[in-house]
């Protein structure tokens, strides 16, 4: 509990600028810090009625002063406060109590790309997924889309207006990767990524040992990528890395066309593929491991254009995301992940946000290993 002489503090302040807040005979106990404590009590004001929507709250100094804390002890609460959507800080001009704080309504920011162009099966399903669980869950979505034409400086304003007045309570950022580092920048409204990942270093470790335990030697890996750092390639090069851990601790060495092509959709892996099957000449590739499951079809396509069955001639194994089918002649052996999980995360690290707590920036998945016929 808040000591008695900040405790009638509260109750002086709020008097003394005249807005109506009820006195208290006690805070919520065993909350971790006072600033947390001073966020609940205000919370309570609000959600009673008490702090009306629209209203505007005493200036931080005056707080701060009253309270006997610093003025950043009160920032954080009103930091806290405004992830939580119960208020609103404008530059200049103060902080107010939001309209509509009950809304059950969330934005979700989308490339416009996942409609637009091929290969983007599992973004879309991603986003239809979070609105069904949403809906579960008792929440409405709003999406906002972002595309070449239009940048997110230029939407921005938008979502902020619409939480401002009450319309969504925060954003779920999903496919906006290149945005993240500026909506990190901006901590005046609610939101997160969808923050589920694969840890492309294990699943390729995990990948390229289950092919050595079936007597396959002479792998090619098929890298795929979606993160990228100053130009490097982040996920292919993590995958490389898992691949070489698996082959020497096997004692096994890498063929010439072991690190294999770069390649997340179906065209330029049948074309890395049809290449490399010519250079390859006498060191006969054996098995390959395909890190994205979009990229698989054009290997299945590459094998069968060179008269290669599987698994016969030619080995299979893949990443896979579940109810997003794969074009191939035999059952896949697989990695697959459940898109409800990536969903599940999502949802479960905006909620978390609006209740003013802290979440992981990444929450790595597990796939499944599902055994069929192409190995």
């Amino acid at each position: 509990m808040l000591p008695v002489d900040i405790l009638a503090a509260v109750n002086t302040i709020m008097y003394n600028v005249n807005i109506g807040i009820h006195k208290m005979s006690t805070f919520v106990e065993r909350k971790p810090s006072v600033y947390h404590q001073i966020a609940e009590h205000i919370e309570q004001q609000i959600r009673q009625g008490i702090l009306r929507p629209g209203q505007k709250l005493p200036p931080t100094q005056d707080l701060a002063q009253e309270f006997g804390v610093a003025m950043r002890t009160i920032q954080r609460s009103m930091e806290i406060l405004a992830r939580r959507t119960l208020i609103t800080r404008i530059p200049r001009q103060g902080s107010f109590v939001n309209k509509h704080i009950n809304t059950r309504t969330l934005g979700m920011l989308v490339n416009s790309e996942v409609f637009t162009q091929c290969g983007y099966e599992f973004h879309q399903s991603l986003l239809h997924t979070i609105r069904r669980l949403a809906l579960d869950r008792g929440w409405n979505s709003q999406i906002y889309f972002l595309d070449s034409a239009r940048e997110l400086s230029s939407v921005l304003p938008l979502i902020k207006d619409d939480i401002r007045n009450g319309k969504i309570r925060g954003i779920i950022a999903v496919n906006a990767r290149n945005y993240y580092h500026e909506l990190a920048l901006d901590t005046t409204f609610p939101w997160c990524t969808t923050r589920a990942a694969i840890d492309y270093r294990r699943l390729a470790y995990d990948m390229c040992r289950y092919l050595l335990s079936r007597g396959y030697r002479n792998i090619m890996l098929i890298r795929h990528s979606e993160g990228h750092s100053k130009g490097k390639d982040v996920d292919g090069a993590l995958q490389y890395e898992g691949y070489m851990e698996a082959m020497r601790e096997a004692g096994v060495s890498v063929p010439p066309y072991g690190r294999g092509i770069l390649a997340s959709f179906a065209r330029p892996a049948f074309e890395g593929l049809n290449r490399l099957l010519v250079e390859a000449g006498d060191n006969r590739i054996e098995a390959v491991m395909v890190m994205n499951d979009r990229a698989t079809e054009g290997v299945v396509m590459a094998l069968l254009n060179n008269g290669l069955k599987i698994p016969e001639d030619v080995a299979l194994i893949t990443h896979a995301n579940r109810h997003i089918e794969i074009l191939s002649p035999v059952e896949l052996t697989r990695y697959e992940f459940d898109i409800m999980d990536f969903a599940k995360v999502a949802l479960d690290g905006f909620e978390a946000i609006l209740e003013g707590e802290e979440i992981e920036d990444i929450v790595y998945l597990p796939g499944t290993l599902i055994e069929g016929e192409s190995t």
